[in-house]
C-alpha cells in the first residue's frame, strides 16, 4: 500500500512539474530582456534614484494607459498601500473591498490603520457586485478598491455612480488584468488610481514589482512624493527635509529593465491568452451548465484571461471540486482552486489581529469615535462563500500550444461526461 502511494505521488509530482515547465513558458523572456538587463548591469546604476530604466518604464506605462503619471514600485501590494496613502486614507476610515481577491487587497487598508469592509460578488464574473457595494457604504467610507478578477473588468459604470453619489475615491486593482478594457477604456484609467502587479503569472512579468497610475496632477504628484522614504519628490534632492511620512517602495533598475521589454510584448501576450481561452470555450460550449460553468464575458469588455475560471457543479457530475482540479494537475494541466475562503474568514480578520498584539485598527478609539464597529463572520458575503466551493482556475497562458489546449479540453470533457 505504501509503495502504491509513493508511486502515485511520484506520478503526480512528475505531472505537476510538466505543467509547471509549460507554465514557465508564459513568461517569454528572450534577447530583449537580456539586452535591457545587461545595459543596467554595465552601467552599474542599480538604484532608480541614479539610474534611467525606472524613469523610462514609468513613462512607457503612462503612455500605454494614456495618463500623465505612473509610479513604479517594488510590488503590487506596495502600490496599493501607496495609493491609499496618497488619497489620505487613515484611522477611522473605511474602505470597501471585494470578498474575493488576494489578501493584499484588504491588508493594504490595514497598513493605513483603516478598516476593510467586504462587499459580495457577482457569481458570474467573481467581481464586486455594485448593489452590495452600495449597501456597504457608511458615513465612514472614504474609498473603494475594485479588483478586476482574473482579467475580467468589473462593471465600472454602476460602481463609479455609487462612488460619485457618496464622494468616494476609487482605486482599481488591476494586478490580474493589465491590458483589459471596459467599453474601450483600459482598466486602471477609470477610477482615481490604477494599481498593477508584475509578479510571476501576471500579464506583464518581472518576477516582482508593481506600479500605480493616475490622471489627476495632485494625486500623481502625491504618489511620486510618497514613493520616496524622505517624503520628497524623486526629482528633488536625494536627502532633504522630511515633511511627510514616505515609503521606500521604489522599483530597482533591473526590474524596470525587464518591465520595459515585457511591456513591448504585453498586447501580443494578452492576445494569445484570449485566443487560448476562446479555443477552450468553443470546444466545451456544449457542456456549459451541464456539469461545469464556463467563464462569463460581459458585453463591452476585453477579458484578458489571467486565468480561465470554471465552476464545477458537483451534484451533476458526482465529482468534487477538489478532485476535479487534482485530476487536471495530474494530467499536466496547471490548475488551482483559487481561494478556500473569502478574505474576511481568514484568521487575521475573524480574530481581528492588529498591530502590536492589539485589535487596532479594528477596535481603534478613532474608529469607535466615528461610530464604527466591524465583525467578520460567516454569511457576510453569501454569494462569495458559495461560489468559492465551486471554482477552479486553469491557466490559459501564452506558452500553451494546440496539444496542450486539447489536453485541457479532453480532460475536462472526460470528467464532466464521466468517461
Amino acid at each position: 500500500m505504501v509503495e502504491e502511494e509513493e508511486k502515485e505521488y511520484e506520478e503526480f509530482e512528475k505531472a505537476y512539474m510538466h505543467a509547471l515547465s509549460r507554465y514557465l513558458n508564459a513568461f517569454w523572456f528572450d534577447e530583449e530582456e537580456e539586452r535591457e538587463v545587461l545595459e543596467v548591469l554595465r552601467s552599474k546604476r542599480l538604484e532608480s534614484k541614479i539610474g534611467f530604466k525606472t524613469k523610462e518604464f514609468e513613462e512607457l506605462l503612462a503612455k500605454y494607459h494614456g495618463v500623465k503619471y505612473a509610479v513604479a514600485t517594488s510590488s503590487g501590494t506596495t502600490a496599493l498601500h501607496l495609493a491609499l496613502a496618497a488619497l489620505g486614507i487613515g484611522p477611522g476610515d473605511e474602505v470597501i473591498v471585494p470578498a474575493i481577491s488576494s489578501i493584499a487587497s484588504a491588508n493594504a487598508v490595514i497598513y493605513q490603520n483603516a478598516i476593510p469592509i467586504f462587499a459580495d460578488i457577482d457569481p458570474k464574473t467573481l467581481n464586486m457586485d455594485p448593489n452590495s457595494l452600495a449597501e456597504r457604504v457608511t458615513p465612514r467610507t472614504k474609498a473603494v478598491i475594485v479588483v478586476h478578477m482574473y482579467g475580467c473588468p468589473a462593471d465600472m459604470k454602476p460602481i463609479m455612480e455609487v462612488a460619485m453619489d457618496h464622494k468616494l475615491y476609487v482605486i482599481e486593482d488591476c494586478c490580474l488584468a493589465m491590458g483589459a478594457e471596459y467599453y474601450g477604456r483600459k482598466v486602471g484609467t477609470i477610477g482615481d488610481i490604477g494599481v498593477f502587479s508584475f509578479g510571476s503569472g501576471k500579464q506583464l512579468c518581472t518576477g516582482q514589482g508593481g506600479a500605480a497610475i493616475a490622471k489627476d496632477p495632485k494625486i500623481g504628484e502625491k504618489l511620486k512624493k510618497l514613493n520616496h522614504h524622505y517624503g520628497i519628490p524623486r526629482n528633488g534632492r536625494f536627502i532633504g527635509t522630511a515633511d511627510e511620512l514616505g515609503f521606500n517602495y521604489k522599483m530597482s533598475e533591473i526590474v524596470a529593465a525587464l518591465g520595459i521589454a515585457q511591456l513591448r510584448k504585453l498586447d501580443k501576450l494578452n492576445s494569445k491568452r484570449i485566443e487560448n481561452a476562446k479555443y477552450i470555450t468553443e470546444k466545451l460550449r456544449d457542456l456549459n451548465g451541464k456539469g461545469i460553468k464556463l467563464p462569463y464575458v460581459p458585453p463591452g469588455v476585453k477579458h484578458v484571461f489571467n486565468e480561465y475560471v470554471v465552476q464545477v457543479e458537483e451534484e451533476k457530475i458526482g465529482l468534487s471540486r477538489d478532485r476535479f482540479w487534482q485530476i487536471l494537475l495530474s494530467k499536466g494541466i496547471m490548475a488551482d482552486p483559487l481561494f478556500d475562503t473569502p478574505m474576511y474568514l481568514e484568521p487575521l480578520y475573524r480574530n481581528k489581529i492588529g498591530y502590536g498584539g492589539t485589535k487596532c485598527p479594528f477596535e481603534c478609539p478613532l474608529y469607535k469615535a466615528k461610530g464604527g464597529h466591524v465583525e467578520y463572520r460567516p454569511g457576510l458575503c453569501p454569494t462569495a462563500e458559495e461560489v468559492l466551493k465551486k471554482v477552479v482556475a486553469i491557466s490559459p497562458h501564452p506558452g500553451l500550444d494546440r496539444e496542450d489546449l486539447d489536453n485541457i479540453v479532453n480532460t475536462i470533457r472526460s470528467l464532466v461526461e464521466g468517461k
